[in-house]
């Protein structure tokens, strides 16, 4: 009892970026994208098609399957800057996204790598495959020193369509900090595509 009180100390003494995100087109993709920022941080999140998604992965040696279930989740480009004087770490286990269909304060967390991994391990995938997967998501855990930014993939578990309440949490000066980035909508499949399995 006593370790969940101190959890949920924890998280009411987390600083809340009151900053609003912003909603806009990203100008190498055209696509829909959102910008937050606060506490000398700013993060952007764009929307990556399924398609889009399937074409990356089964160009780096998945096969259809694979790309299918990857590509069955809400995958975001995720962009993070450090404009402050202080370095920051962060860990993207601690992150999580309320969802538009879910009741109350349910929530999700992003897939993390290790996960991933796990699974592409006991399906057999080789090692060039895992290693392209290992670039191209955003890292489980950074540190960013100040003016340092890092952009990969984050792996939501809703389905194309959803729409996300994204928190963003990082630890600065050995304080916590929350940054949400709202109503982010995860890109529909095209009625074209191929069914996710």
């Amino acid at each position: 009892m006593n370790k969940i009180r101190d959890i949920v100390t924890a998280l009411l003494l987390v600083p809340l970026c009151a900053g609003a995100s912003e909603e806009g087109i990203d100008d190498r993709t055209g696509l829909p994208r959102w910008d937050a920022a606060g506490d000398d941080v700013r993060v952007r999140l764009v929307q990556r098609l399924p398609d889009q998604t399937r074409a990356f992965f089964i160009g780096r040696g998945f096969n259809a399957a694979q790309v299918d279930r990857i590509a069955g989740h809400c995958v975001l480009q995720t962009i993070i800057y450090n404009d402050g004087g202080t370095p920051i770490v962060l860990d993207i286990a601690n992150w999580s996204a309320r969802v538009d269909d879910r009741p109350g304060d349910a929530t999700v967390q992003p897939r993390l790598m290790s996960d991933w991994q796990q699974e592409w391990t006991e399906a057999g995938v080789g090692n060039g495959p895992r290693i392209a997967f290992r670039w191209a998501l955003f890292p489980n855990q950074q540190e960013f020193a100040p003016g340092d930014w890092n952009m990969g993939m984050t792996t939501w578990p809703v389905p194309p369509g959803s729409e996300l309440d994204v928190h963003i949490r990082w630890v600065a000066d050995g304080k916590p900090h929350e940054l949400v980035v709202d109503n982010v909508r995860c890109a529909q499949a095209a009625a074209n595509s191929v069914p996710n399995q």
